[in-house]
This record gives structure tokens, C-alpha cells and sequence, in this order.
């Protein structure tokens, strides 16, 4: 009983905590993404700023939109052949706490090298306009404790729930 007790409180918390976004949000955040996607080239880079929030976490450190506008730029002349896509262009939009989580696959090429990474972007609406609050690329071993606690929710298993909910406390 108290296993159910458990899996039900944690069950309704993670139904109230992370809510799928509706359609009309989720196309919104979607051409979002897209735009600043598609703004990752040479000719465009120098106006990336704009999609940043003043201050931005950055590939898990802390930045200024200056400094990730010069990081964008400094990729762009270390790799002048740079290019990013959205693979498949499929992205997975998700509100979390009056902010939308996107991840999808980042597939890019530069310097001969093509390679796919696990990202995300954490967006919020400033002033009426969406603004990156966060971007990175999420560790294997983050999308292995996902699947592992959806895998748990779905069997009912309660300790594997609890010790997922905790360890991802913990890092938040």
C-alpha cells in the first residue's frame, strides 16, 4: 500500500510538474527554435545575440549574451564550413514550470566531421518575445536515467522511481 501511496503522489507530481504544451504553444517555440537554428550560419551568426536572455547558462556555465555572441562568432572562424540542422527535424517541446523545454537531436558539420548531438534549449517569453534561458547537449547518461524512470512509472517499480526523483534533485 504505501508503494502505491508513493507511485501515486509521484505520478501526480510529475503530471503537475511537466506538462506537455499545447498546440498552439508548442508551433510557437517550434518556429522559434527553427529560427534560431537556421540562424546558425557564417552570414548570420553576428545577430545569434538576439535569441539570448541577458544572461544565459551556456553549456552548463553561466554567460553574458555578449559572451555566447563571441563564442558564436569564434566558432564560426575556427569553422567557416559550419553547419547545424535539427535531425529529421523533430524536436520534443515540453512547459516546465512557465517555461518550455525543447531537446532534439543537433546533427552538424564542420571541417570534414559530421556528428549528432543529444541538446536542449530552455525558453522563456520576455517582453513578448521567446529567449533562450539555457542550452546544452544532454549527457547519455541523463537520457538513460529518463528512459529508466518512464520504463519504472510504466512497471509501477516505486525504489527505482524514488532513487531516479532523488539523484535528479540532487543535480538540479
Amino acid at each position: 500500500m504505501k508503494c502505491f501511496s508513493l507511485f501515486s503522489c509521484l505520478f501526480i507530481l510529475l503530471l503537475l510538474g511537466c506538462n506537455e504544451v499545447n498546440p498552439s504553444g508548442e508551433k510557437e517555440v517550434r518556429k522559434f527554435v527553427k529560427q534560431w537554428n537556421d540562424a546558425h550560419t557564417q552570414i548570420k551568426s553576428p545577430y545569434l545575440e538576439r535569441y539570448y536572455m541577458d544572461i544565459v547558462t551556456y553549456y552548463e556555465k553561466e554567460f553574458t549574451r555578449d559572451h555566447v555572441q563571441q563564442d558564436k562568432n569564434l566558432l564560426f572562424q575556427q569553422f567557416p564550413d559550419y553547419t547545424q540542422g535539427i535531425l529529421n527535424d523533430q524536436s520534443e517541446v515540453t512547459k516546465v514550470e512557465g517555461s518550455y523545454l525543447v531537446t532534439f537531436t543537433k546533427h552538424v558539420n564542420y571541417n570534414g566531421v559530421e556528428a549528432d548531438y543529444p541538446s536542449y534549449l530552455s525558453v522563456t517569453i520576455k517582453n513578448g518575445e521567446f529567449k533562450i534561458m539555457r542550452e546544452g547537449w544532454m549527457h547519455p547518461f541523463f537520457q538513460v536515467l529518463a528512459k529508466v524512470t518512464l520504463s519504472s512509472l510504466i512497471t509501477g517499480n516505486c525504489m527505482v522511481i524514488l532513487m531516479a526523483t532523488v539523484y535528479q534533485t540532487m543535480l538540479l
